[in-house]
């Protein structure tokens, strides 16, 4: 009886062993050949991994990397240090004239997967005839980065005007991990993609305090290749749940988990949304203040996310998503805006109107604006300054 446990026991631990070195083989192949995202990540890695005590992470001046590997895009970068001397680049070419406006934000700014010229800062710049600088960051940016910016760049170029971009989606988010990043004083210099934001979890919180359910996930994680094949199915069943639109240029897939940060009611939410929000809110005041002082017109650009312009299609097929709870983000802002008397241009009516007329403003898989979704937001900001007078 003791010699059959045994057995049973080796081949238990033999199998496991068998299938942790597939899972191995296959997350590596994966890893190599589907859609080339190694390729991606290694060509991100050259533009974002650059280490900066002030705004986290920075790009350096001179850059001109081919980004490739994505099935949405290949698209190039080139960057300008614009006469400063502290080691940064900016997404922008050398200024030649007088400086209209700057532009700061996230890489909705910064114009993921479009050239340099495609980008709606500088779609914007053809519209006017006048300067505009892109000094938009990458990925995991919040608004304390922005007025960071803001007060160490932008203000010195003397522009007449500042747009900042918000994105609703994850601006808050990102507020409370760049603080907390801050707060944990950890190297970043060897993080590859999302910089600060892909520092393990129990190197921000206290991982002794963690459930014990969830200290076992987290170590699985890290370790097991077999749990990570698990957690992938367990994922790709969940987003089977997608719903896919019709669109002129093509199919759209919009994922029901799409709605993972717009749903939170900030009320009753984590922490880190609560705490986002107001981190972000206190950024935001920070940086409209500084204008005022200067004399530069403070514009905020409330930038929506796909799965909010095209959410009609969403909610005509899926009745479960709260509409209320799904624009929390968005609704909570604006009014903050509108109680401090901020000026904002809203893309959200102009790009869901947009949507409506079938109109493919997003990449197929990645949730960035493509060419046509910068185009229209360049023309749509021009129009806005334009109409104002100002």
């Amino acid at each position: 009886m003791g010699k059959k446990i045994l057995v049973l026991l080796f081949s238990i631990i033999l199998c496991l062993a068998v299938l942790e070195v597939y899972g191995l083989i296959i997350e590596k192949k994966e890893a190599l050949v589907q859609f080339g995202l190694l390729r991606y990540k290694n060509s991100m890695a050259k533009i974002v991994n650059h280490y900066d005590p002030y705004l986290g992470h920075k790009m350096l001046p001179g850059l001109n990397v081919l980004v490739e590997g994505h099935p949405d895009y290949t698209f190039t970068v080139t960057t300008n240090s614009l006469g400063f001397k502290d080691n940064i680049g900016f997404r922008n070419n050398n200024i030649n004239n007088d400086v209209y406006a700057v532009a700061i934000g996230d890489s909705f700014t910064w114009g993921h997967g479009v050239e340099n010229n495609q980008t709606w800062p500088k779609v914007l710049e053809s519209f006017l005839g006048k300067e505009v600088v892109n000094m938009g960051l990458t990925y995991g940016t919040s608004p304390i980065q922005y007025y960071r910016i803001l007060e160490r760049y932008a203000v010195s170029l003397n522009p007449k005007v500042v747009l900042v971009g918000f994105f609703s989606y994850n601006d808050f988010v990102d507020s409370w991990y760049f603080r907390q990043w801050e707060q944990a004083k950890v190297n970043v210099s060897d993080v590859v993609y999302n910089n600060y934001i892909s520092l393990p979890q129990d190197e921000v919180e206290n991982f002794q305090n963690k459930p014990l359910n969830k200290k076992i996930r987290l170590f699985l994680k890290k370790h097991s290749a077999v749990f990570r094949m698990y957690r992938k199915f367990e994922k790709s069943f969940i987003k089977r749940k997608t719903l896919k639109i019709k669109l002129k240029q093509g199919w759209l897939p919009l994922p029901k988990n799409d709605f993972y940060f717009t749903q939170y009611d900030y009320n009753k939410s984590k922490d880190e949304f609560k705490y986002g929000l107001e981190l972000s809110q206190e950024a935001v005041l920070d940086s409209q203040k500084l204008c005022v002082k200067k004399g530069i017109r403070f514009i905020v650009v409330l930038m929506p996310a796909r799965s909010e312009v095209y959410f009609d299609y969403i909610i005509k097929n899926n009745k479960v998503i709260d509409r209320e709870k799904a624009f929390s983000n968005y609704h909570k802002f604006k009014k903050f805006l509108e109680l401090n008397g901020i000026e904002y241009i809203d893309l959200f009516p102009f790009l869901q109107e947009k949507a409506r007329e079938s109109e493919k403003l997003y990449f197929t898989d990645d949730g960035h604006w493509n060419v046509l979704g910068n185009y229209l937001v360049g023309q749509y900001i021009n129009d806005y300054l334009k109409s104002t007078g100002k």
